[in-house]
C-alpha cells in the first residue's frame, strides 16, 4: 500500500542528501541539519496526553530523523560533530522514551522517577546543542 509521509519523507532526504553531497555548502548544511531539528521538534510538539502510544510513536519518529541525519554529509568538521550530536541525542532520547513507557507500565515509583530523570537529561542537553547549533548558523 502506498504511504504518502514515508513517500514524502524519503524525497525529502534524498534532495537533502543531494543538495549536501552537491555543493559542500555551510550555510545549506546548516539549514538541512537546523530542518531536521525543527522536525523534532513538530514531532515531540504533539505530545498532548503523555500516554503510551503517544511516547512510541515519538520515539520512532525521533529514531526515524536521527536516521535522516546520518544520511547527510556534512562536509564542515564541526557541523559533523553536530550532527553526531543530535544523533546521539535522538537517540538517547527515543530511548529515554522507550524506557519511560516500560516503567509506566511496571509501576514501581523508583523506576518511573528514574525513568522521567533519564529523559530529563535527555531533553536537555538536546535543547544545548539546538542553541550552539543557532549560533553557528545564525542567518538560518
Amino acid at each position: 500500500m502506498f504511504n504518502f509521509r514515508e513517500s514524502i519523507s524519503t524525497i525529502s532526504l534524498i534532495t537533502t542528501t543531494l543538495l549536501l553531497t552537491s555543493c559542500g555548502n555551510k550555510p545549506i548544511q546548516c539549514k538541512a541539519i537546523l530542518e531536521i531539528t525543527r522536525k523534532a521538534d513538530l514531532i515531540t510538539d504533539t505530545a498532548k496526553t503523555g500516554n503510551r502510544e503517544e511516547l512510541m510513536n515519538i520515539a520512532k519518529g525521533l529514531d526515524q530523523l536521527a536516521t535522516e541525519l546520518e544520511a547527510l554529509n556534512a562536509g564542515d568538521q564541526r557541523l559533523g560533530l553536530y550532527q553526531g550530536s543530535f544523533v546521539k541525542s535522538y537517540r538517547d532520547i527515543s530511548q529515554a522514551l522507550r524506557s519511560t513507557v516500560a516503567a509506566i507500565d511496571r509501576p514501581a515509583s523508583d523506576t518511573v522517577s528514574s525513568a522521567l530523570n533519564s529523559l530529563e537529561r535527555a531533553t536537555s542537553r538536546n535543547q544545548i546543542l539546538v542553541e550552539d547549533m543557532r549560533t553557528l548558523c545564525p542567518s538560518q
